[in-house]
């Protein structure tokens, strides 16, 4: 009899069949009537506790379950065969599965023609054994596969490729090694032949489907079986968030009654009151209510212990969530054991969970399997054999240092900064290297190269590779790890050091079994192909761990969501595309495929589309799992500080139900903060920062550090105060594009002075660049690096820019009446200095602070006489678009021209010198985009791209001063019919009185900065009138973790 047992979330489903369970095992004592409770796998241990706990709360006289027991399908298959017997064939490990798929495709290399070329790309292999897989669990068969003609002319020619792979498979599988679905195929035939569950009750809970072979095995249950009891989570209302469930109901009936069996169905939730008492929440029993369907709740309520939060960043998500966590547990509000914490991608999350519980004292069990892509020894093996095969890539060899089983200890660190600054790359620049410890390195590198020269096969090379493991211990470094970790607070990192030399050689056993005889050529093709089949080979194993503790905080998948007791969930990463998942149509067989395949009655597993389906469920699940306490979170940004929106699924479902929920907002003085920094306030002490900043009474200052502080004082702190500095790399950066770009032309200008007035054209400025390129280049940081083609082409395109860039200097110069008084002239009290520094008094009494010098070097300045008055002309070479505006030198965050302006017109005498504009010289287009590439000619547009941009004098002699008159290309403006320029409406036009209120604000910007600084104030305040933000270019970004606008 099949007993089909329908309700929704806490309507009693399980604790019926408990019930039920433990009274057949009081009732029964033959050993042929023992009973099978079915779960799946991750519920197994709650369930046989959960048994024992009712068995003890009522008494019963015999405890235990006394042969009876709870089981999973997998675990089921394996006791069925060592009751009866298997055979003799060998186990298939995981790895074993996609060795043996490797070696079938090399051997049908020829043969395949939309598959062609599979066996050279791991990730793509491991997808096609999961449809082999997926195949063996529907009753797939080659042959089938092989016949089919679906009138697609692709996914015919795909589905007679995927046949000859089966084929190929399961012959070299046959008679010699067993999977799962051998094992399964196995059981089922001596249930059939044994009758074993002849007059035996069997009991399957917590499923929401089953594969082919999993409803053939319920088949025979429902055959032998005196009652099958399943139960499934649904209302039989037909409500979305249930149709998965739902269609395994409608199946399940269906196989009864085509196998005459009879069947009787119990809707536990066919009162909707039935599942009240779970709740001591009423608005989770409301939500609850309101979650499976779409519409809205008929009555309104507020939504008490319900909490919608809204973060900046996972991290502040996660202590969010610790901070709450601990007040549910110091107020005895829940125990750890009572509380979850369900996610959609627990991966993403793991690693700063791990952190910040530690750090709160939470003790939690992480319910997922790790994969083995971080685990230190896995990334040294891959990183090796990557140097070998890539010829000795940075990000390689780094890999190996930075994993610490190579055993430099703290020298590692040393190296990869040598190895930075140098950018040694390729095996010939190694060759050379002289510094001990990188001498080291490639000698043993280098040694191993040799043999896997001398090797023929891959089992040759795996040979070789394993007495290098010996030579360098790597498996007594790995124990060495384990035992030091093992009375730590990391037992789990232990439990995966302890199991993963096993797992390595497991693999590399399996690459000698199957594929042994693959020849290989020279090492670097030896290293390539062991490469990417221990790639393969790790990428199948996934570790899982047992709780250390019963009372600990579950950290779960909401597919595993559990069915224990949970008082309080916290649901983060509530993210659009996240939750509910989005699936992608990806798969070697896509979406459309599998429906043309379901109509020639070729049944697979859900396709995207019923997965998303799925997802409903998963989210009804999930919320309808907490009693007392839930709280929804999602993150504003992901790690990488891209912008994410929260799931208007999951806001539409509660909302719909509570539509008066408001959201918590994380304050932006609280992010990336902790509990001890409740601000964003940073002081240094007094004697500290005077020590930091060497103030003796006089403050040396320059006007770009000022203009630092003023867009980030922390920034300018971490930067001037302790004079932290990004590592050195020899890579060419995109400021080293600019600073070459910048130092041409300072090169070249000095050429202008022997130049006539309007002798140049761009030919010329060319070779002028080209003979001041290598004095420049000399000076670089990256002089005496060995340069990428890539790195190459780039100087190559900088030098196009400074010849345009130089030969608009050139004719901008000749446009006007300004002529040039000195290129790179420094203010200061060095003496060749002509301009000296700006030096003022603080703008209010500051202890130590008795004066401010402000010293500097201006790209360039110019004057023009006219009328008896001196005009000057501060220019500054910017390598990217620029602007100038009032509020930016209000803000301190644009000073430089003003104070350059300063500069020179303080060393006039009162009343003989008027500044006559402050202007940003662009070196035409952006260099950062790809598409700035200048022609040898110059364009006609060309100059838009160098006109020059800031403030100028409202005066028309100052004006025609400038542009002669005609030249729109220096300033801008637009050319009149009749002759002239107009400038009407402009916004770099600026009055006498405008200019001499701009220079003093420029002043006293200095003053309070400097003031500020003495005082020690470094509050992590970025400018909010920088454009670019401060945070998105700012190198201090991984120090302070503040993400205020990226």
């Amino acid at each position: 009899m099949l007993n089909l047992v329908a309700g929704r979330t806490g309507s009693g489903k399980s604790g019926k069949c408990i019930t039920e369970f433990n009274a057949y095992i009081q009732r029964s004592g033959a050993a042929d009537a023992y009973a099978y409770f079915f779960v799946p796998e991750q519920y197994t241990m709650l369930t046989e506790r959960r048994l024992l706990d009712y068995q003890k709360a009522e008494g019963f006289k015999i405890q235990g379950l006394i042969g009876h027991e709870v089981l999973n399908f997998k675990r089921f298959s394996y006791r069925i065969l060592s009751t009866y017997g298997g055979d003799a064939t060998e186990p298939l490990c995981e790895c074993g599965k996609i060795m043996m798929l490797t070696s079938a495709l090399e051997n049908l290399s020829g043969k395949l023609k939309y598959f062609s070329g599979l066996s050279e790309r791991p990730g793509e292999i491991a997808r096609l054994l999961s449809l082999l897989e997926e195949f063996g669990k529907y009753d797939v068969t080659w042959k089938l596969l092989g016949g089919l003609e679906t009138g697609d002319v692709y996914l015919d020619r795909k589905l007679r490729d995927l046949g000859l792979i089966l084929q190929e498979y399961q012959a070299m599988k046959k008679d010699r090694f067993t999977d799962e679905n051998d094992v399964f195929e196995r059981m089922l035939n001596h249930i059939r032949k044994n009758e074993f569950f002849r007059g035996r009750s069997v009991w399957i809970d917590s499923f929401t489907g089953f594969t082919s072979k999993e409803f053939e095995l319920i088949t025979l249950m429902l055959r032998q079986c005196r009652k099958v009891t399943v139960t499934l989570c649904t209302d039989l209302r037909g409500e979305p968030a249930f149709e998965c469930t739902d269609n395994t109901f409608r199946r399940l009936k269906d196989l009864a009654e085509r196998n005459g069996i009879p069947c009787s169905v119990v809707n536990l939730s066919a009162d909707p009151e039935s599942n009240r008492s779970k709740y001591g929440n009423s608005s989770l029993f409301y939500l609850e209510q309101a979650l499976p369907t779409l519409r809205g709740a008929a009555e309104k309520r507020s939504a008490q212990q319900i909490t919608l939060a809204e973060c900046h960043g996972p991290y502040d998500e996660v202590v969010r969530c610790a901070r709450q966590i601990r007040r549910l547990h110091d107020t005895g509000s829940a125990e750890y054991r009572h509380i979850a914490v369900a996610l959609r991608n627990v991966e993403g999350y793991d690693v700063m969970i791990k952190a910040v519980f530690k750090k709160y004292g939470i003790p939690f069990y992480i319910d997922d399997k790790k994969m083995l892509d971080n685990n230190p020894l896995i990334k040294t093996i891959l990183g090796i054999l990557s140097i070998l095969a890539d010829d000795w890539q940075i990000k390689d060899v780094l890999e190996c240092l930075k994993s610490g089983i190579l055993n430099f200890g703290a020298d590692s660190d040393r190296m990869e900064n040598y190895i930075l600054k140098k950018g040694l790359r390729g095996r010939r620049r190694w060759k050379k290297e002289s510094e001990e410890f990188c001498a080291l390195f490639f000698s043993e590198l280098d040694a191993l190269t040799a043999s896997f020269s001398n090797c023929k096969t891959i089992k040759e090379v795996c040979v070789a590779f394993s007495l290098f493991f010996s030579k360098w211990e790597f498996r007594q470094t790995m124990e060495a790890l384990s035992e030091d970790l093992r009375d730590s607070s990391q037992p789990e990192l232990s439990e995966e050091y302890s199991r993963i030399w096993n797992i390595v050689m497991e693999v590399i056993e399996q690459v000698v079994l199957f594929l042994g005889g693959l020849p290989v050529h020279g090492a670097a093709d030896a290293a390539g192909k062991l490469l990417r089949l221990l790639s393969a080979g790790f990428s199948q194993y996934k570790i899982g761990f047992l709780p250390s503790s019963i009372d600990s905080v579950q950290i779960m998948n909401i597919e595993r969501s559990r069915s224990g007791e949970v008082k309080a969930l916290f649901l983060l990463g509530a993210n659009e595309g996240i939750l509910p998942s989005h699936f992608a149509d990806d798969g070697i067989l896509r979406d459309q495929e599998r429906e043309l395949l379901k109509k020639h009655r070729v049944e697979l597993a859900d396709d995207s589309g019923a997965k998303a389906s799925k997802e409903n469920y998963y989210i009804y699940a999930a919320l309808s799992l907490p009693s007392d306490f839930l709280e929804i979170s999602w993150p504003l940004e992901d790690i990488s500080g891209k912008e994410m929106k929260p799931s208007p699924v999951i806001l539409r479902k509660i909302r719909n139900v509570f539509p008066h929920i408001s959201i918590c907002r994380q304050p932006q003085a609280e992010r990336h903060l902790s509990e001890k920094s409740p601000d964003t306030a940073v002081r240094i002490a007094g004697q500290t920062n005077l020590d930091l900043l060497k103030l003796k009474g006089v403050f040396h200052t320059t006007v770009s550090r000022i203009e630092s502080y003023y867009k980030c004082p922390f920034s300018y702190l971490l930067s001037y105060g302790l004079r932290l500095r990004p590592r050195e790399e020899a890579a060419l950066e995109l400021y080293d594009l600019g600073t070459v770009l910048h130092e041409i032309v300072n090169e070249a200008s000095d050429h202008l002075f022997l130049l006539p007035r309007g002798a140049a054209d761009l030919a010329q400025c060319r070779e002028i660049v080209e003979g001041v390129y290598e004095t420049v280049a000399a000076k670089m940081r990256f002089a005496d690096t060995e340069l990428s083609g890539r790195e190459t082409h780039a100087l190559e395109r900088i030098k196009k820019y400074a010849a345009a860039a130089f030969f608009h200097v050139k004719k901008q110069l000749d446009a006007g009446s300004f002529s040039v008084c000195g290129f790179e002239v420094p203010f200061d009290d060095t003496d060749h200095s002509i301009l000296r520094p700006i030096v003022l008094k603080p703008s209010a009494e500051t202890p130590f602070l008795e004066k401010i010098s402000v010293t500097g070097r201006i790209d360039r300045y110019d004057i023009m006489e006219e009328n008896g008055k001196k005009y000057v002309r501060v220019i500054d070479y910017k390598s990217a678009p620029v602007t100038l505006s009032d509020r930016e030198i209000q803000a301190g965050i644009k000073l430089q021209l003003l104070t350059y302006l300063n500069a020179v017109l303080d060393s006039y005498p009162k009343g003989t010198a008027y500044p006559g504009g402050a202007l940003y010289f662009k070196f035409g287009d952006d260099i950062t985009t790809v598409k700035s590439h200048l022609s040898c000619a110059p364009a006609k547009d060309s100059e838009k791209q160098f006109a020059m941009n800031g403030f100028v004098l409202d005066d028309r002699c100052v004006l025609d001063g400038m542009t002669g008159g005609s030249e729109t290309g220096v300033i801008g403006g637009r050319r009149l019919s009749g002759g002239g320029i107009s400038f009407a409406g402009s916004k770099m036009l600026k009055s006498e009185e405008e200019f001499q209120t701009m220079r003093q604000w420029a002043y006293a910007n200095i003053q309070n900065a400097a003031a500020q600084i003495a005082e020690g104030n470094y509050p992590i305040a970025p400018s909010p009138y920088a454009d670019p933000p401060p945070c998105r270019y700012c190198n201090m970004r991984p120090i302070c973790a503040n993400c205020a606008d990226s």
